[in-house]
């Protein structure tokens, strides 16, 4: 069972369940994030292996994360797993830390959203979507294009006009609809949730889904 109690609001404390997912708080319109059991979480971070797992992120952190629907997980999975914590061999000593580590993203699509996006993507299917939007400077574009292809949904990328034509060429590729917005990331950010709302496709955000809160990946790889 996850640890995962519902949709919930910081400043008004409303709160629904995830099957009535929505990105912001129908009182006060601010964004809603995954709350959790905190001593279910503690439990099951202690169950928790520190070694390297070869599992996908999503089997890992099972216990944890707002996942109804386990099954689904090879449906959405490109391979995405914990990724290493490397001991710093000379940074360290220079800035006088007894103990500094880096953390080595590199996700299947080269990105550090692909945790998330894996996440974003099992949600859609278990939520009923069709469709996967997001706006995006090209990192997370190029993650949902691709992890929407692995679970058969569609995908709508808004991105700045100035975006790389190598990142752009990724998301083609990978079959999403590319939607050029002039200005900077807060007009693609805007076009986006007009469109989530207007055509029903499920806004890929994961910090809302609380994929991306590594601290317990980053945690068990010290050993804590």
């Amino acid at each position: 069972m996850s640890a995962a109690t519902g949709l919930h609001c910081r400043r008004c404390d409303f709160s629904i369940p995830e099957s009535e997912f929505r990105l912001a708080c129908a009182s006060c319109g601010e964004p809603l994030q995954v709350g959790y059991d905190l001593e279910q979480m503690g439990q099951a971070l202690q169950q928790e292996k520190t070694t390297f797992s070869s599992q996908s992120f999503l089997e890992q952190w099972l216990a944890i994360l707002p996942i109804d629907r386990p099954e689904l997980i090879d449906k959405v999975s490109l391979g995405e797993t914990q990724t290493p914590l490397v001991e710093s061999s000379r940074m360290a000593e220079a800035l006088g830390v007894e103990d500094l580590r880096f953390k080595l993203e590199m996700g299947p699509t080269l990105s550090l959203k692909d945790r998330g996006t894996s996440l974003c993507a099992l949600k859609a299917i278990e939520l009923g979507y069709d469709t996967i939007c997001v706006a995006s400077s090209g990192n997370n574009a190029a993650s949902v294009a691709a992890y929407a292809a692995r679970a058969g949904l569609n995908s709508v990328v808004f991105i700045q006009s100035d975006t790389s034509p190598a990142k752009v060429f990724k998301c083609l590729v990978y079959g999403a609809r590319v939607v050029r917005v002039d200005g900077g990331v807060l007009r693609a950010v805007s076009a986006v949730k007009c469109s989530s709302g207007t055509v029903g496709c499920m806004l890929a955000d994961p910090t809302l889904i609380g994929s991306q809160q590594s601290a317990q990946p980053c945690m068990k790889s010290c050993g804590s």
